[in-house]
């Protein structure tokens, strides 16, 4: 028996939970598909949202009813406005996140999400049918590398940096969508078979012998440096609910599995 939805969201990492959630709540039989459910949304890079550079896009999402504010303020260890000796231009909220924990969040909230599945498991394949109207086309659902297929007239296709990714270090370079986790191969030669242009994103060239600078943690005199400290008045990004995030942190999961 075909397994059909309404949509397949392929990939959860913040742009795949966003997508899937925003089209279960419009009412669409949804099909979330990602590697493993424990890294859902995973923080890879800067454990943060807001700040300068995203934080219009965070309330973006937020007003368009989008779950980041939301699982941000369950989650956030530090919630601070940057630049407020500044101008309010370029004043901005920033929260930073426990990681694990926003992973957990994330996943409780969709696992709640009604009209959405969750599915382990890697798409090698997005199946098309034809079709009379232009490209001659159409999407019709996607295979697995197990041979499972599901079906749905919409695919949204968000890979984050797995599409045949690779992983360097100075000279040495290998296979990988992020440290420990394959990259996907068979999607991207599946995508590339239907006219789709894969491309990486720029980085410096390495020559053998260079290297990137890092920080060694027992070099640092953690003392010499005061506490950056959570602004207490604020109240949290989220703000489509309606609702006073202010206390944020661990405890706020619980909240989130109870229902309360």
């Amino acid at each position: 028996m075909q397994e059909q939805y309404d949509s397949i969201v392929v990939g959860a990492g913040h742009a795949g939970c966003e997508a899937a959630h925003a089209c279960a709540r419009l009412g669409l039989s949804t099909l979330l598909i990602t590697l493993r459910q424990d890294t859902v949304a995973r923080m890879s890079c800067n454990p943060s949202i807001g700040g300068p550079a995203k934080g219009h896009l965070t309330r973006e999402i937020d007003a368009l009813g989008g779950v980041m504010g939301e699982v941000i303020d369950r989650s956030y260890i530090n919630l601070r406005m940057l630049n407020t000796g500044k101008g309010p231009a370029v004043q901005a909220l920033r929260a930073q996140a426990d990681r694990a924990l926003y992973t957990q969040v994330m996943l409780e909230l969709l696992r709640r999400t009604p009209n959405l599945k969750l599915l382990e498991g890697e798409v090698s394949e997005i199946l098309t049918e034809p079709s009379a109207e232009p490209p001659g086309m159409r999407v019709k659902g996607v295979r697995l590398v197990d041979g499972r297929e599901f079906f749905a007239p919409r695919c949204i296709v968000a890979p984050g940096t797995f599409l045949a990714a690779k992983l360097m270090i100075s000279d040495k370079v290998w296979e990988g969508g992020r440290w420990d986790e394959p990259a996907s191969n068979e999607l991207s030669t599946s995508l590339r078979m239907l006219g789709f242009p894969l491309g990486r994103t720029g980085r410096p060239e390495l020559r053998s012998g260079d290297f990137h600078a890092r920080l060694l943690g027992v070099r640092v005199e953690n003392g010499r440096y005061g506490g950056f400290h959570a602004d207490g008045a604020l109240r949290g990004i989220a703000g489509h609910a309606g609702r006073d995030c202010g206390t944020g942190g661990p405890g706020s999961l619980i909240d989130l599995r109870s229902g309360t």
